[in-house]
C-alpha cells in the first residue's frame, strides 16, 4: 500500500491507564483501538474520534461494499444517530463456537457412561468419577466457570456471567434482565450448593484464578479432574501433554434441564458476523483520507488473504482447489505456538474478513474440530444482547459508576450462596434487593433504553 505505520505499544496489563493518560495528555495518535477505554461514541462525543460516514463512497468502498451485503453488518456498524465511527472486523460466516466444557472420554468408556446431556445425567456422571475412580474434583474450573459461565448456567434460559463487563445482562423478546437475579438463576445455585456439598468440585474454586481454563491444567494433566472448561484447541494438547495412560479429553455440550432442550446463549462472540476489534481515526490525524484507505485495503480479496493468512510463499501456499494452507513455518513451528509465530507473518487483529477456519485447519486436532461442532449443536443464541449498543455519553458515566460495585457484590455474595454461607430460604431476597438498592433497576433500564434504540436503527 505504500504506507508506513509507526506504533505506540502499550502492555496489556497498562493499555488501559496508557490509553486514559494519552487522552489526559491531549497529544492524540493518528489511530486507537475502537474497544479501548471509551466506545467510539463516546471518543466522538468528546471531540477525539471522527464521523467516518462521510469517507465511506471515496476511501472506504471496499469496506462499505461489505458493510452493504449484510443487513447485520450494516446495522451494527451505524450507531443510534446512523453514523459510522470505526472500522471493524467481520467474520465471513457465523462465528465458532471455541469454548466450553472437556470431558475425560476414556473414564467414560471404563465406567460404561453415556455422554452426559442433562443436568441429571452431569450429577451421575460426576457422582461416578468422585466414588469409584477418586476425582478429588470431578468438576475443576475457576469460580467464574462453576458459578456463572454461560457454558454451564444457560440450560436454566439464564445469563449468569458476573465478572465479565456487561455479561449478566440478555434479553428475553426484547426485555432486558439481569441474569444473577432471576429465580431460574437461584435454582441453578440451589443446585450448585447441592453439588459442592457432594465434593463434586473443587472445595477452594472461588480462589482458583481462571485464566481461560489455565487454572486446571495441571490437576486435569495429573489425572484427577474428570470434567473442567477451556478452549477447544487446548483438547488436542491436553491429549498430547497427559501423563496417564490411555487420557482422552474430548468436547462437551452445554447442559440442559431436559433431554432434548435449546440453550438459548453462545460462548465467545456467539451468534454475532461482527466483533469488536477495530479502529478509530483521531481528530488530529493530519491524513484521514490515506489512512482510510490503508484500512480498506485489508477488506478485499487480497488485503484479507494478508491479513489471515501472510505473504504466499512464506507463510502460506494455496492448495490444488484454490484455498490458502499455512506452510510448516506456520503450522508445524518447533521454536513458536501457533498464536506466536502467526503474529509474526500475519496481522490477525487488524480489522477485515476474518476467516474462522484460519488457525483451526493448522493446528486443531480432531477432537478440537469435534469440540467445535459439539459447542455450538444446541444453542441458537436467541436471548443474546447484541454486541454493538451504545450508550451517550451521560448515559455512560451514571452506568459505569454504579454497575462495577453491583457486580462485585453480585460475585461474592453468589459463592457465599454456593459454599452455603447463605440461606436460599432466608437470604435470596435480601441479595436481590440489596442490588435494587445499589441501582441495578437504572442498569436495566439505561440497558434496555440502548437496546430499544439498536432495534430502530
Amino acid at each position: 500500500t505504500g504506507i508506513h505505520v509507526d506504533y505506540r505499544e502499550s502492555s496489556p496489563f497498562n493499555q488501559g491507564q496508557d490509553f486514559d493518560l494519552m487522552i489526559a495528555s491531549g497529544d492524540y495518535v493518528d489511530i486507537f483501538p475502537a474497544s479501548s477505554n471509551l466506545s467510539p461514541d463516546q471518543a466522538f462525543e468528546q471531540d477525539i474520534c471522527i464521523d467516518l460516514t462521510g469517507y465511506m463512497d471515496t476511501y472506504l468502498r471496499n469496506y462499505h461494499a461489505i458493510l452493504k451485503s449484510n443487513d447485520e453488518y450494516m446495522h451494527t456498524a451505524v450507531n443510534d444517530e446512523g453514523q459510522i465511527l470505526s472500522v471493524n472486523s467481520m467474520y465471513d460466516e457465523n462465528v465458532a463456537v471455541n469454548s466450553g466444557l472437556v470431558i475425560r472420554k476414556d473414564w467414560l468408556d471404563q465406567l460404561g457412561l453415556d455422554m452426559p446431556e442433562t443436568y441429571d445425567d452431569y450429577h451421575k456422571v460426576l457422582t461416578t468419577f468422585k466414588n469409584q475412580l477418586g476425582a478429588n474434583a470431578a468438576m475443576h474450573m475457576g469460580s467464574s466457570g462453576v458459578l456463572t459461565g454461560n457454558y454451564f448456567c444457560s440450560g436454566f434460559g439464564i445469563n449468569g456471567y458476573v465478572s465479565m463487563m456487561d455479561a449478566p445482562f440478555y434479553q428475553v423478546d426484547g426485555e432486558v434482565k439481569f441474569g444473577p437475579i432471576q429465580p431460574e438463576f437461584k435454582d441453578y445455585l440451589t443446585m450448585m450448593n447441592q453439588w459442592y456439598s457432594e465434593g463434586l468440585m473443587a472445595k477452594d474454586f472461588y480462589a482458583i484464578v481462571d485464566d481461560m481454563g489455565s487454572a486446571s491444567e495441571p490437576a486435569v494433566l495429573n489425572g484427577n479432574v474428570g470434567m473442567w472448561y477451556h478452549m477447544a484447541d487446548k483438547i488436542g494438547t491436553y491429549n498430547k501433554s497427559a501423563s496417564v495412560e490411555g487420557f482422552h479429553a474430548v468436547g462437551l455440550a452445554d447442559a440442559v434441564q431436559r433431554e432434548g432442550d435449546i440453550s438459548h446463549f453462545y460462548q465467545n462472540e456467539g451468534s454475532s458476523k461482527t466483533t469488536n476489534k477495530g479502529i478509530s481515526i483521531s481528530v488530529q490525524a493530519e491524513d484521514p483520507e490515506n489512512i482510510l484507505r490503508f484500512f480498506d485495503w485489508f477488506f478485499t480479496k487480497e488485503g484479507s488473504t494478508v491479513a489471515n493468512y501472510g505473504i504466499e510463499g512464506t507463510s502460506f501456499e494455496y492448495d490444488a482447489e484454490g484455498n490458502p494452507q499455512y506452510t510448516d513455518l506456520i503450522a508445524n513451528n518447533p521454536d513458536y505456538t501457533f498464536q506466536q509465530i502467526a503474529l509474526l507473518y500475519c496481522w490477525a487483529d487488524i480489522p477485515t474478513i476474518v476467516d474462522r477456519d484460519r488457525s483451526f485447519q493448522a493446528t486443531y486436532t480432531q477432537d478440537s474440530l469435534d469440540a467445535i461442532e459439539l459447542y455450538g449443536k444446541n444453542t441458537d443464541g436467541a436471548y443474546e444482547m447484541p454486541t454493538r449498543l451504545s450508550f451517550t455519553a451521560a448515559e455512560s458515566d451514571e452506568y459505569a459508576s454504579t454497575i462495577g460495585d453491583i457486580e462485585t457484590r453480585a460475585d461474592e455474595q453468589i459463592v457465599r450462596f454456593v459454599i452455603g454461607e447463605l440461606n436460599f430460604d432466608s437470604d435470596w431476597d435480601d441479595f436481590v434487593q440489596e442490588l435494587k438498592d445499589m441501582g441495578l433497576e437504572r442498569c436495566v433500564e439505561l440497558k434496555q433504553d440502548a437496546l430499544d434504540r439498536y432495534d430502530q436503527r
